[in-house]
């Protein structure tokens, strides 16, 4: 390639489609006005807030229901955005940002990146969220939400990454972990830590043989 500089341009685009897909998402929906969220800007604010609540009930590995959701918004509603909405608006808010904006109705997600090695575009899928079918006091079937590593990426992009540029995103889950003093759940996270590290060492060996 003439311009080497462009040979890590896929992994660009699929940081840059982590935010070009969710807000094209948003921005071309009229749903927002029947909530009070006029204003691009505010939009984009509740979406994170609510992707950092999914967030932290990953890393705890605790259900996220949208019961838990609703109830989310609703307290952020009535103690910061103050919007005229009651409890149900605010489950039916969740549903749309979760089900509408961050999983595309069900449907895949893609961002066209152009590969200069391939001469042409490449479709670089997106996913924020997933879903999980879980029990409610042992009973009640409900759907649960939790991040993918491309929601981890997104969120972990928007302050951790810069704070600790020299920590992969596993060693900073793993942080998290032990700050939140879930020392279990940090073992398991060590240990993909050490596979990665594993991985690390033997393509410089790989490497040296080849030197």
């Amino acid at each position: 390639m003439q311009y080497d500089f462009l040979s890590q341009f896929p992994k660009r685009m699929k940081s840059v489609g982590l935010y070009a897909v969710l807000i094209q998402n948003s921005i071309q929906k009229t749903t927002w006005k029947q909530y009070g969220f006029v204003k691009a800007d505010e939009q984009v604010n509740v979406i994170f807030a609510v992707l950092l609540y999914i967030m932290e009930q990953s890393l705890k590995e605790e259900h996220c229901t949208m019961d838990d959701i609703g109830a989310y918004i609703d307290t952020m509603n009535m103690r910061y955005f103050k919007k005229p909405m009651g409890y149900q608006e605010c489950k039916q808010l969740g549903d749309f940002i979760v089900n509408v904006i961050l999983s595309n109705e069900g449907r895949a997600m893609y961002f066209e990146g152009f590969d200069f090695g391939q001469e042409a575009y490449q479709p670089i899928h997106i996913s924020y969220v997933a879903n999980r079918i879980v029990y409610v006091d042992q009973e009640f079937k409900r759907t649960s939400y939790y991040l993918t590593d491309d929601g981890y990426n997104l969120l972990l992009s928007t302050l951790e990454i810069e704070n600790n540029m020299k920590l992969t995103i596993h060693e900073m889950i793993f942080q998290m972990h032990l700050e939140k003093q879930s020392f279990d759940k940090a073992v398991d996270e060590i240990k993909n830590v050490f596979n990665l590290l594993r991985v690390q060492l033997q393509k410089i060996q790989e490497a040296m043989g080849k030197i």
